[in-house]
């Protein structure tokens, strides 16, 4: 999802954190080239004498990939790989890759793949050989690259892709019938830009043992755990989801929709920010735009700002009076969470 706070990030940090996904998946930045544009050029996105100089650079070691830090159309794309003659990704792309290598249960994997796929459809015309080399990572599902027939190729993309969906439309009657076990128990849902700590947090909250790391969108499934809380006489849920990002592309978000439709089953939001990033504003708004777009805009939202022992620089006051400053990993804030949340979480009723 892009939204008007990228613009208000200063573009070394937009870098930074470009560079941090490309590192993700094993990458490393070599060189970067900027330029500022009111408008993107509608055959290469960026001015030609700005591709030039690319190709310039590029000219005697054509092991290079050359990443677009924006989303680029077809035609773009073609173009611009056929000017500079080495392979391209935009930032859609670089982002599905993550989150293909992160994807580990069986249908975070159908996800992933159903996203590539349709990300790949509007570009199949001339990229046989990137399609083969994206899709291998599914079930088989490709056809032989001697297959080069459009017609063929596009037939066998589309009839994949309905697999997929029905896979996924499987699930999710799954998963509306395990929200309906749990429909009269009190649902907390996490939700964050990625890498906030949400995982960790989930972990103080309930004591259990959720996977967390610091490498970004290391959730991919929801993860819920019951809680049962003792002074109350009552359990109820806390469910973690995969963390969002500026940019985030279409497809994912369409793909991740059985996912993301826990978030509309909340009672109430736990919006984590990451204290420590100089972008939590930012951030922060790209999350609220996130929470629009699924409908969840009028659910209570409590705002808990994390990573407060790695920031002393947290203006407290710029955010909803329902936050509280915590640093899940130091265990610090934790109670005074606990003691909101029981302000929030209504007595169960009996009779």
């Amino acid at each position: 999802m892009q939204t008007n706070s990228r613009h208000e990030i200063p573009h070394e940090r937009l870098i930074d954190e470009t560079k941090s996904l490309i590192s993700t998946i094993g990458g490393e930045t070599e060189r970067v080239f900027i330029q500022k544009r009111e408008t993107l050029d509608p055959r290469f996105a960026v001015g030609k004498g700005k591709l030039e100089e690319i190709r310039n650079y590029i000219t005697e070691k054509k092991r290079y990939t050359v990443l677009f830090d924006l989303d680029l159309n077809p035609s773009q794309a073609r173009n611009i790989e056929d000017y500079l003659k080495v392979p391209i990704m935009d930032r859609s792309e670089l982002i599905m890759e993550i989150f293909s290598n992160n994807a580990k249960t069986e249908i975070a994997k159908t996800q992933v793949e159903l996203a590539y796929l349709e990300y790949l459809r509007p570009r199949l015309k001339g990229m046989w050989g990137h399609f083969s080399r994206i899709t291998a990572r599914g079930k088989g599902s490709t056809r032989g690259p001697g297959e080069k027939q459009l017609e063929t190729d596009r037939r066998e993309l589309s009839k994949r892709i309905s697999i997929l969906k029905e896979q996924l439309k499987k699930r999710e009657i799954q998963r509306q019938t395990q929200r309906k076990q749990r429909k009269n128990l009190f649902n907390i849902i996490l939700v964050g830009y990625t890498n906030a700590g949400k995982s960790t947090l989930i972990n103080r909250l309930t004591s259990s043992s959720v996977f967390s790391s610091d490498r970004v969108f290391s959730t991919l499934d929801p993860s819920t755990r019951r809680f049962y809380i003792k002074e109350r006489n009552q359990t109820v849920t806390f469910t973690d989801t995969v963390g969002f990002i500026r940019g985030l592309p279409h497809q994912l978000i369409a793909s991740f929709h059985a996912t993301l439709m826990e978030i509309e089953e909340a009672d109430l939001l736990l919006h984590i920010i990451d204290g420590s990033s100089p972008d939590y504003n930012e951030q922060r708004e790209t999350v609220i735009e996130t929470m629009k777009i699924l409908g969840a805009e009028n659910i209570p939202v409590i705002e808990v700002i994390n990573k407060i022992d790695l920031s002393n620089d947290i203006d407290i006051t710029s955010f909803s009076k329902d936050s509280i400053l915590i640093s899940a990993k130091e265990n610090t804030g934790i109670n005074d969470l606990w003691s909101i949340l029981l302000e929030k979480i209504p007595a169960p009723e009996y009779g």
